[in-house]
């Protein structure tokens, strides 16, 4: 038995990381993501009034989580740990965090616009949900929210990101998982762009600080605001008025890349205030 385990890590180095990217993405994105929506959508259809789903899948969530931590190797330097860990001290956890939820809630929105191009399957899907009460759609939309910010930021960030980085420039990794991200949602082509920019948003902010914690925090926060505010037909205007999402889009861009400053001289620095 362990001369096969060793023949299968002697493979499984020999194999090229974008193809490791692949595989795992089948293998282990699609099939824990698929048994949790199949839970979450009978729960939707059975007759019941609440949303048990949840509660079903955490447990399934945790075990991904221990699991994946516990079968990987990612604890150099410059790997993204797959740990919560975040320092909520720190100014530039919160910049950061404002900037990538501002990023996606303004990114794919613009474009969708700008290209005609919504995402029409997706908007089907949460039409489901309208029909039935709050005590049993807002939990399980909850739950898809709690398993896209988990389960796509282990995969993406915490073991495709640390694979491909050890084996190609960090540019030309993160333009993959942003492709292989886009990929996952089932969206229309015109949307890759938007999509491949917010997950390379999602990637930076992972390799800055080498964990996962502010990119899930984020993940789980825009997905509960987007799914609940389509549940109450709320915000629509918003999102579809231009002249307040390209503001809200270049200011996401400056919290990304604001360093560790005070706001005067950031922009003393850039020679835009005269201050002595």
């Amino acid at each position: 038995m362990k001369t096969i385990v060793i023949k299968i890590k002697t493979l499984w180095s020999r194999i090229p990381a974008w193809v490791k990217a692949i595989v795992l993405s089948i293998l282990a994105f699609l099939t824990i993501v698929q048994l949790i929506q199949k839970i979450l959508m009978y729960n939707l259809t059975a007759n019941s009034e609440w949303g048990w789903g949840l509660l079903a899948i955490i447990p399934i969530l945790v075990f991904f989580w221990f699991f994946v931590q516990k079968t990987t190797s990612f604890q150099g330097e410059e790997d993204v740990k797959i740990s919560f860990k975040t320092d909520l001290s720190n100014k530039t956890v919160w910049l950061r965090f404002i900037g990538l939820f501002l990023m996606t809630g303004t990114c794919i929105s613009t474009f969708a616009i700008l290209l005609d191009s919504p995402a029409e399957e997706m908007t089907a899907l949460f039409e489901l949900f309208k029909p039935y009460g709050e005590g049993k759609a807002l939990p399980i939309l909850f739950g898809f929210a709690l398993t896209a910010g988990i389960v796509e930021e282990v995969m993406c960030r915490g073991v495709l990101q640390n694979i491909l980085v050890s084996a190609y420039p960090k540019a030309l990794a993160f333009i993959g998982i942003g492709l292989l991200f886009a990929f996952f949602h089932s969206i229309p082509l015109a949307l890759i762009l938007p999509y491949a920019l917010v997950s390379i948003s999602f990637s930076l902010v992972a390799d800055e600080f080498k964990s996962l914690g502010v990119n899930i925090m984020v993940h789980v926060l825009i997905d509960v605001f987007f799914l609940f505010a389509f549940y109450y037909s709320a915000f629509q205007g918003v999102l579809e008025n231009l002249y307040v999402l390209l503001p809200a889009f270049l200011a996401s861009i400056f919290c990304l890349l604001f360093k560790n400053q005070s706001i005067t001289d950031y922009f003393r620095n850039r020679k835009l205030v005269f201050i002595n």
